[in-house]
């Protein structure tokens, strides 16, 4: 069977029907063979003669190599922006790691300086009987002045409960510790 037509093939060797020099018509057995050459308008196979045999293929091919042109910058666009952004992410996380070991460092520094050369542990100096300039000497000296004031008010709280605005031997009025 023809795969086109439709019609069965007929071999045309030495027939005794073709006899002579005339070539066999492998269609004419067939019927409806303009069907198949020429669809019908109405059928989803038929296109108009002007589109059938475009007369413009170097315009089809111009837009053709132009879209693969547009595809292939747009792939390479796609992956330059991919890799940009992929060495902009390294970058904020080296600084960011930077970032944070220069302040861990910084934190040793101030924090952890006991068995450093030339820093003494102590905080204060019991000869001049002064505070050192450093970060313990000011959380030393803090911690003292606030022992200094939760005593005074503890001093003035129990000479207020304990004694007299007099004094008991002379009748005078007593000098308080707020006015020490």
């Amino acid at each position: 069977m023809n795969p086109i037509s439709g019609c069965l093939f007929y071999q045309y060797n030495n027939s005794s029907r073709y006899r002579g020099n005339r070539t066999p018509d492998p269609f004419r057995h067939c019927e409806g063979t303009y069907r198949v050459i020429s669809p019908d308008p109405a059928s989803s196979f038929y296109l108009p003669e002007r589109e059938r045999f475009a007369t413009s293929f170097a315009e089809i091919d111009r837009k053709r190599r132009e879209e693969e042109i547009h595809r292939k910058n747009y792939s390479d666009y796609k992956r330059r922006e991919f890799k940009a952004n992929k060495e902009i992410f390294r970058w904020q996380n080296i600084f960011d790691n930077e970032l944070t070991q220069s302040m861990k460092l910084e934190k040793r520094r101030n924090e952890l300086n006991q068995g450093q050369k030339n820093n003494l542990n102590d905080s204060y100096n019991p000869i001049t009987s002064e505070y050192y300039n450093t970060q313990q000497g000011m959380k030393l000296k803090c911690l003292d002045e606030k022992k200094r004031t939760n005593y005074n008010i503890r001093l003035k709280h129990i000479d207020s409960k304990m004694n007299s605005p007099y004094n008991v031997i002379n009748g005078i009025p007593r000098i308080s510790i707020k006015e020490q």
